[in-house]
């Protein structure tokens, strides 16, 4: 059956030989199986690529950034040349942004069929994809979050999880959490700056990338309704605007973060509040250690100019240097989901937001597509069959959750324009 790929999965190795399993470590899964990769399936129709190629009007020198070159794509299309597995990690990257292809599960799932655990090497091409997968996944997640709000957010974290609230709560650590001022939190902003967020944010699937990252900041952020500032802000605003920026954004309250760098409990309202207040040279010095700069970065610099008040214009090149570091500063492209959608999923958005079809519709047409029973696509999405039976019938709209889930086993994740679509639609 050639069904969607579900997104998402945990990875493990398993050796067909001694039956031992070895498990690495990535983002946690949409409540799907754990898929185990035999080292036998390692067989890919390379021809399913030209037909990918042509579905989306992907030229070859888009593999060229990959170390693929042209010739050797042709090649591998027609079946002349089998990749090498240097060139299997190459193929897979570039097919990275297909996430929603059953080919680029092929790739992703024989690659890792191919690894050797026991070898060092192919354990570091492993870690160096799986760095990939998960830049590219907090990506998505920055596009996704960006015009929530901050309660939707939190929503949109805990259904990608697909735990019930209770287990979602078991990994908050707050002792004063519970069911309901979860979805208090959910239903009313202001309520979550009274909260720590950086638990919820901890106990959800961004826990997966890396410490500090750009994604809890873009949420922190929300809490004072502000969006991660582009390069026009980071030469205009104060040093008291940033001050309070790289505070939010790296998840500090105010008593904390004059704790941190030293410094009176009374100054960092002030900082904040007038353009009369900086830093000492020394608590400064403790700043930019926490942000992880010195004198050679561009950042470092901006601090410098805005503490002495001096205009400053930013180049290009250093605001590239610039969003390399710790503190997330924007571009617009950073809002824009970088998966490519397949052509049929958007003709069946604009259906759904016209009118002429409705998810019901949608999840039926999918079972029927690919010949699976009522029963059998209620395991897959983990919902008892009941909900799924009452739901074709238009006898109940399944809770959000359920919803998540069902949309899951039909290839549609969290990002997917169809998932946000009816997200938007339902209350919270």
């Amino acid at each position: 059956m050639n069904e969607r790929p579900s997104t998402g999965v945990d990875y493990i190795w398993k050796d067909n030989e001694t039956g031992e399993v070895f498990k690495r470590k990535s983002p946690r899964a949409l409540e799907v199986p754990v898929m185990i990769f035999d080292r036998s399936a390692t067989t890919v129709d390379w021809q399913e690529l030209r037909a990918l190629r042509h579905k989306y009007g992907i030229v070859g020198s888009e593999f060229g950034k990959f170390g693929i070159s042209e010739p050797l794509l042709s090649r591998t299309e027609r079946g002349k040349s089998t990749p090498t597995l240097e060139k299997y990690k190459n193929f897979h990257l570039a097919l990275v942004k297909y996430p929603y292809e059953p080919f680029t599960m092929k790739v992703r799932t024989s690659l890792r069929a191919m690894l050797d655990v026991s070898n060092p090497a192919h354990l570091r091409m492993f870690d160096e994809v799986s760095h990939q997968e998960s830049v590219f996944e907090a990506k998505r997640w920055i596009a996704t979050l960006a015009p929530l709000t901050l309660g939707d957010s939190i929503r949109q974290l805990v259904l990608a999880d697909a735990r019930k609230q209770v287990d979602f709560l078991t990994d908050v650590d707050s002792p004063s959490m519970s069911t309901t001022t979860l979805s208090e939190i959910i239903k009313d902003v202001h309520i979550a700056t009274q909260f720590s967020l950086n638990s919820i944010l901890n106990a959800s699937l961004l826990n997966s990338f890396d410490n500090d990252n750009h994604v809890m900041q873009l949420v922190r952020l929300k809490t004072i309704d502000t969006i991660p500032m582009d390069k026009d802000k980071l030469e205009t605003n104060t040093y008291g605007t940033l001050f309070k920026y790289a505070r939010v954004a790296m998840g500090y309250s105010q008593p904390l973060f004059a704790k941190t760098l030293g410094i009176p409990l009374s100054l960092p309202t002030k900082i904040e509040t007038s353009n009369r207040h900086t830093l000492p040279d020394e608590n400064q010095q403790r700043l930019n250690a926490l942000l992880g700069i010195n004198e050679n970065d561009a950042l470092y610099h901006v601090w410098e100019q805005k503490r002495a008040g001096h205009a400053l214009v930013i180049s290009d090149d250093k605001f590239k240097e610039i969003r390399q570091g710790k503190l997330f500063f924007s571009k617009p492209e950073d809002f824009v989901d970088p998966a490519r959608i397949p052509p049929e999923d958007n003709l069946l958005l604009t259906k759904l937001r016209d009118g002429q079809n409705t998810i019901t519709q949608l999840v039926e047409a999918w079972r029927k597509k690919y010949l699976i029973s009522q029963t059998a696509f209620a395991q897959r999405a983990n919902v008892g069959r009941t909900t799924l039976i009452d739901m074709e019938k238009g006898r109940i709209n399944p809770e959000d959750r359920n919803m998540v889930k069902i949309l899951g086993a039909c290839g549609y994740d969290i990002h997917h324009p169809i998932t946000q679509h009816v997200l938007a639609k339902t209350s919270r």
